[in-house]
C-alpha cells in the first residue's frame, strides 16, 4: 500500500492525509439534505471543520485523478504519469524540417514515388470539382490560349484545306486540344494516343489516356524515353474471359498483340510516334509532369482549416455553450454556512435546462443561487474575411493572376504590380502554345510523309523540290552517312495573341508597315480575327454586282415613270433608255454585235473550220472591213439583229438565274501557277514512290531474342508500332533537274 498524501496548509499544520480524506468523504455521503434553507442542513453544516474537510476532499480527488490517469511516462511528468507527483509539462519544440509540415498534414509530396504522384493527381481532380477559384483558373488556362486557332499553309492552299478537313473536321482537334490543355494544367501531363491508317495515310483516331495507366522508362542509349501503357480494366476483362465473343474476336483480329498483355500487371510498349507526352515541367530532371496545383496545396489546406473553424462557429450558433453556476456563499445567504450543491442537484438542474433549451417555450423557475453565463455564441462570431482574401491571393498567384486583374483596381491601388503578373501569365500560356504547336507538327509530319507533301519553289512555271540532308546510321554496322531526302511541307498551327492590348499593338504595327510601303496583303492583316478573307471577297463582289444592277433598275424605272407622266426626262436617262432607230445593217450594239450580211448580197469569205496559225495571225493584223455596201435595196426583209445570238453577246437574265444555281468554281490556288506540263512531270517522277520504297525497305521489329515471359521489354508491334513509312524518304529519288538549289534562284 502506497504512502498517503499529506496535506499541509500555509502555516505548516498537518490537516489530514489522503486515505483519511477519502474515508471521510465517503462518510459525508450521508448528508443528503443540502438545501441551505432547511434546519437539517444547518445542523449538519454547523462547524467550520466540516467545510474545510469538504474542500480538502475535492482537492485530493483532483490530485488522485491526475495521479491515476493514463500515464507511465507522460509529457514531462516527474514520476511517470501525466502529473504523477507533479502537473508540470514541458512544450516540445517544433522541428524546423521543411518537410515536417507536409508529413504532419498527410499531404502527398514525394514526387519520386509513382504512388504519391497518383495521390497528387487525385487530389488535383478533387480540387477542380470542389474549389470554384481553382476550377476557374484551370478553365482560363485551358481555353484562353486556344483562341483564334487555325491551320495555315502559305505556299499551297490545297494542302491547307486538306489539313483543316483532316484535323478540324474529322479528328475534331478544336475540342481535342482543349481536352489536352485541361489534362496538362490539371494533372501536370496529357497522354494523347493516335491511331494511324497505313492504307489511307492519315490519322483515323486520337484519344487521351489516364496518366495513372502510363509508365515512362528512360534509356541511357536512346534519347527518347520508352512509353508503356496498362490496358484498361474493361479491355483486360474481355481478353481474360473471352466474352462477349464477338468483341473478343474483333480485338484479336485487329489487335493480335494484345493477347500478351492481358494480365493485371502487364505493361505494353507503345511507339512514341503514336503516344505523346505533353507535360508541365515543374522539375527539369523528373520524367513525369508535375501539376501546377501542387504549389497551392498548403494554401488550400489552410483554407480548409478556416472552413472547419467556420463550421464549428456555425454549430455554436445553434448549440451555444452555457456555463451555469449553482451555489451561494454564506454572505449571500446571510448565514454562516454556504450552500454547496451535490451531484444530484447538478443533474436535476441540468435536466431542467436541457428541457428548457429543447422546448419551444419553457418557464424555468429558480432561486438567486443560480448564475447562467453564455460562454460563446453569436456575439463572439469572428471575421475571417481577411484570412480568406490572403489565401485567395496566394492561390491566384500560383497561376500568375491577381484579384485586380480580374476585378479591377480599387481606390488607392495601381496596376503597376500587375505588370509582372501579366508577363508571368503570358509566359506560361505562350509556353503552352508552343507545346501544342510541336504536338501538331509531329502529327502533321507523319501525314505529310505518307501523302508526299514535299516543300517546293516555283520558278518559270516549274515546281522544284526542296531537299535536306540528314544523318543516317546503319543499324548493322553503325556506319554514319549523310543522305539527301525531300523536305516536307508542313502547315503551321497558329493562335491569336494573348491579350487585347497585344492585339491592338500588333495590328497597329502592321498598319504602320503598310503605310511605310511594306507589301502586306489584306489577308495577312486580318490574321487572328476569325475572318475568312476569300469568303468576304466573294460576298463583296456579289454585293457590288447587286448594287450596280439595283442602281440601273432604279434609273430605268425613273425613266419609265417620267415618260408615262409626260414629264421632262434628263438627258442621261434619254441616252441610256430612249429607243433609237437603227439603219439597216447597223449593229444594235457596236461594241458587242457584229453586222449580219444582207441576204442576196455579196457572199462573205468564211474562215476554215480549223484555221491554221497563219490564218489567225493574218486575221489579227487585218482590220474589220465592216458592212459592205449594196448596189440596191435588197428584196428580202432584214432579220431582227437582237434575235440572233452573236459571239460576245451578253447572257439573257434567264441564263443568269439558271447559272446562280450551278456550282461555283473553286478558289484559285497557288499551285495553278505551275504549268500543266511541269505538274505532270512532277507527279510522274517524284510522287508515288513512298509506297514502293516502304514495301522494299521496311523491316518489322524483331523480338525473337527477347524473353517471352517479359513482354514489356519487347519492341512495339502491330497497330502500336511506328508507322511503316516513317523515315523512308531517304530512299525517294528526285531527278536532279527538279531539285531546288540557289543557282536556280539566280537564273530565275
Amino acid at each position: 500500500m502506497t504512502e498517503p498524501f499529506k496535506i499541509v496548509d500555509s502555516r505548516g499544520k498537518l490537516l489530514t492525509s489522503g486515505t483519511t480524506a477519502v474515508s471521510r468523504g465517503t462518510d459525508m455521503r450521508r448528508f443528503s439534505d443540502t438545501n441551505p434553507y432547511t434546519q437539517a442542513f444547518s445542523r449538519n453544516q454547523s462547524g467550520d471543520e466540516v467545510i474545510q474537510e469538504m474542500r480538502l476532499n475535492r482537492r485530493i480527488a483532483t490530485m488522485q485523478k491526475r495521479a491515476t490517469g493514463p500515464g507511465g511516462g507522460g509529457y514531462g511528468g516527474i514520476n511517470g504519469g501525466f502529473g504523477a507527483g507533479s502537473n508540470v509539462s514541458f512544450a516540445t519544440g517544433r522541428p524546423r524540417d521543411p518537410l515536417f509540415y507536409w508529413r504532419e498534414n498527410n499531404l502527398p509530396y514525394d514526387i519520386t514515388k509513382d504512388s504519391e504522384l497518383k495521390k497528387i493527381r487525385a487530389f488535383c481532380s478533387l480540387l477542380y470539382l470542389t474549389h470554384p477559384i481553382i476550377a476557374s483558373c484551370i478553365d482560363i488556362f485551358t481555353k484562353f490560349p486556344l483562341q483564334g486557332m487555325e491551320i495555315r499553309c502559305s505556299k499551297d492552299e490545297q494542302i491547307e484545306e486538306f489539313y483543316n478537313n483532316l484535323f478540324f473536321d474529322e479528328l475534331d482537334y478544336k475540342n481535342y486540344l482543349v481536352d489536352i490543355s485541361h489534362q496538362r494544367w490539371l494533372l501536370g501531363e496529357a497522354w494523347p494516343l493516335g491511331s494511324f491508317n497505313e492504307t489511307l495515310g492519315v490519322w483515323e483516331d486520337d484519344e487521351l489516356l489516364n496518366p495513372d495507366d502510363v509508365e515512362v522508362e528512360r534509356s541511357a542509349l536512346v534519347k527518347d524515353p520508352r512509353f508503356l501503357i496498362r490496358l484498361p480494366e474493361t479491355l483486360r476483362k474481355v481478353l481474360q474471359e473471352r466474352s462477349p465473343r464477338w468483341e473478343y474476336n474483333a480485338l484479336i483480329k485487329n489487335y493480335p498483340e494484345l493477347q500478351s498483355y492481358a494480365a493485371e500487371d502487364s505493361l505494353m510498349p507503345v511507339s512514341n510516334m503514336l503516344l505523346k507526352q505533353i507535360r508541365f515541367k515543374a522539375d527539369t530532371f523528373h520524367k513525369r509532369g508535375i501539376p501546377i496545383l501542387m504549389r497551392a496545396f498548403r494554401s488550400v489546406v489552410q483554407e480548409e482549416m478556416l472552413n472547419a473553424a467556420l463550421d464549428a462557429i456555425a454549430d455554436r450558433l445553434y448549440t451555444p455553450l452555457i456555463l451555469v453556476r449553482l451555489g451561494a456563499s454564506a454572505s449571500d445567504l446571510g448565514t454562516e454556512v454556504p450552500w454547496i450543491p451535490t451531484q444530484d442537484d447538478l443533474e436535476t438542474f441540468e435536466e431542467a435546462m436541457d428541457a428548457a433549451l429543447a422546448g419551444d417555450f419553457r418557464v424555468l423557475v429558480n432561486h438567486f443561487a443560480t448564475d447562467i453565463t453564455s460562454v460563446f455564441g453569436r456575439e463572439n462570431m469572428p471575421d475571417l474575411s481577411g484570412d480568406f482574401d490572403r489565401l485567395t491571393d496566394r492561390i491566384l498567384q500560383v497561376f500568375g493572376i491577381s484579384q485586380s486583374m480580374l476585378n479591377g483596381a480599387e481606390q488607392g491601388e495601381t496596376y503597376a504590380a500587375d505588370a509582372l503578373n501579366r508577363d508571368m501569365l503570358a509566359t506560361l500560356l505562350t509556353d503552352h502554345q508552343l507545346q501544342l504547336k510541336d504536338f501538331f507538327t509531329d502529327r502533321a509530319r507523319i501525314v505529310a510523309e505518307a501523302q508526299e507533301h514535299y516543300d517546293f519553289e516555283v520558278r518559270g512555271g516549274i515546281r522544284y523540290v526542296k531537299m535536306e540532308e540528314v544523318l543516317k546510321i546503319d543499324e548493322e554496322t553503325g556506319e554514319e552517312t549523310i543522305v539527301e531526302q525531300p523536305k516536307l511541307l508542313i502547315p503551321d498551327l497558329e493562335f491569336a495573341t494573348m491579350t487585347l492590348s497585344d492585339k491592338q499593338t500588333e495590328r497597329a504595327f502592321r498598319e504602320e508597315l503598310v503605310q511605310a510601303g511594306v507589301p502586306l496583303t489584306m489577308k495577312s492583316r486580318i490574321v487572328g480575327m476569325g475572318i475568312d478573307f476569300d469568303q468576304l471577297l466573294e460576298e463583296k463582289q456579289d454585293e457590288q454586282v447587286r448594287l450596280a444592277v439595283a442602281e440601273q433598275q432604279t434609273r430605268r424605272e425613273t425613266f419609265r415613270a417620267l415618260r408615262d407622266q409626260r414629264l421632262p426626262i434628263p438627258e442621261d436617262l434619254q441616252m441610256d433608255f430612249q429607243p433609237v432607230a437603227k439603219a439597216p445593217g447597223t449593229p444594235l450594239n457596236p461594241a458587242q454585235d457584229a453586222p449580219l450580211p444582207l441576204l442576196g448580197g455579196t457572199p462573205q469569205q468564211l474562215p476554215a473550220l480549223a484555221p491554221t496559225m497563219d490564218d489567225e495571225a493574218m486575221a489579227d493584223t487585218q482590220d474589220d472591213p465592216g458592212p459592205q455596201e449594196q448596189d440596191g435595196p435588197s428584196p428580202m426583209m432584214l432579220m431582227p439583229m437582237d434575235a440572233v445570238p452573236q459571239p460576245g453577246d451578253q447572257r439573257p437574265p434567264e441564263s443568269d438565274e439558271q447559272r446562280a444555281n450551278m456550282p461555283k468554281p473553286a478558289r484559285k490556288y497557288l499551285s495553278q501557277h505551275i504549268s500543266k506540263t511541269s505538274q505532270v512531270e512532277y507527279d510522274r517522277r517524284v510522287r508515288g514512290q513512298i509506297r514502293d520504297v516502304t514495301a522494299a525497305h521496311y523491316v518489322a521489329p524483331d523480338n525473337s531474342e527477347e524473353d517471352p515471359d517479359k513482354p514489356e521489354h519487347w519492341q512495339p508491334t502491330g497497330r502500336f508500332s511506328t508507322p511503316k513509312h516513317v523515315g523512308m524518304r531517304t530512299h525517294v529519288r528526285v531527278p536532279e533537274k527538279l531539285k531546288w538549289h540557289e543557282g536556280r534562284e539566280e537564273s530565275a
